[in-house]
């Protein structure tokens, strides 16, 4: 039987850490709202796919940062618990900080997602193209599926806890130190080695295809042309081919930010989870929080620098941006949404 304590109040963050949360937390809202805004008139226009799940990884961080707000900065003082539903809704949600936890999980699900998504379209463009699930507005649906996976996925942070007969809010101890040895090994497994080692795998095969394509002479069949073209149907295949390929460069940068923020945080959590001697206040796994933490912003600025649909976007958005070199845009990409 798995024994438990009384969760005790939330220890003080210090007023450094309160600034860099807030910091972190002002730029997620501020910056994915931006993306939002930018690129909900490119779905409304072209109807892509990939613009969909970029909404969706912005929403998802969005809320992440929200709830960071609400679960790291507010008061740690937990309200009364009078009756035992909501003793079990104040544990069980509360306490575990289950929504945040979900909602970064629904993040690293999305991303996977964006990564499946470019890798089916780049190395089965005609089956890609004729499934009616991957068409609009089906495609919608595309968006739903990391939030239920991540709600579901990271349930058993909120099964840690449990509630008495006292209504008190208690954490759960493993039966056994090979139980707990399991659990820290499937936690970093399957929460990050997993999905790293899937994105890898992908993104491998996809610069594959595409350096094969690129030394393959001609028009490739699989391309959205006729087998006759136009001189400037022509252009405007090699044009696609330029947005798909800077769309790919984009998603394997953010990914990688992702993967790297990430990093510590998960192997600090592991070594916690298997060492009586960390934790959770120490101020290394308190800096390997904060870096994970910083993925809620960082993507903002990641499509700003490289993704040229967005740049087109917020340059209408905000005019007086279109001034700066880093907005511009090479004429031969022509506006050209990615297959």
């Amino acid at each position: 039987m798995i024994s438990s304590h009384v969760v005790p109040d939330d220890v003080p963050l210090h007023l450094a850490t309160k600034i860099v949360f807030s910091i972190i937390a002002a730029l997620g809202i501020a910056g994915n709202g931006l993306v939002i805004y930018v690129l909900a008139s490119a779905v409304a226009s072209r109807r892509g796919n990939i613009n969909i799940l970029l909404i969706n990884q912005s929403l998802i961080d969005l809320i992440t940062s929200i709830l960071l707000v609400l679960c790291f900065l507010t008061p740690g003082q937990r309200p009364p618990s009078p009756t035992p539903a909501a003793a079990a809704f104040i544990c069980y949600i509360w306490n575990s900080k289950y929504l945040f936890w979900a909602t970064t999980m629904a993040s690293m699900v999305n991303l996977l997602l964006l990564t499946f998504e470019r890798y089916y379209a780049t190395l089965y463009p005609l089956q890609y193209r004729n499934r009616s699930f991957l068409k609009w507005p089906r495609s919608l649906a595309l968006a739903t599926l990391p939030w239920i996976l991540g709600y579901l996925l990271e349930i058993y942070s909120a099964l840690g806890h449990t509630v008495d007969k006292h209504n008190q809010c208690k954490l759960k101890h493993f039966p056994t130190w090979s139980v707990k040895i399991i659990y820290s090994v499937a936690v970093l497994v399957f929460d990050y080695l997993v999905p790293l080692g899937l994105m890898v795998f992908a993104y491998v095969r996809i610069y594959r295809a595409l350096r094969g394509n690129a030394t393959a002479s001609g028009d490739s069949p699989n391309e959205r042309t006729p087998i006759v073209q136009p001189a400037n149907q022509h252009g405007e295949s090699a044009s696609r081919s330029q947005a798909r390929r800077n769309v790919i460069k984009t998603l394997v940068t953010v990914c990688g930010v992702f993967s790297l923020l990430w990093l510590p945080n998960q192997f600090a959590y592991f070594y916690y989870n298997i060492s009586d001697e960390v934790h959770l206040n120490m101020d290394l796994y308190g800096a390997s929080i904060i870096f994970a933490f910083l993925n809620m912003c960082v993507n903002p600025f990641i499509y700003t620098f490289q993704y040229h649909q967005f740049r087109e976007g917020l340059g209408r958005a905000i005019p007086c941006l279109a001034r700066f070199r880093i907005m511009r845009i090479p004429e031969t990409r022509n506006n050209l949404a990615p297959a």
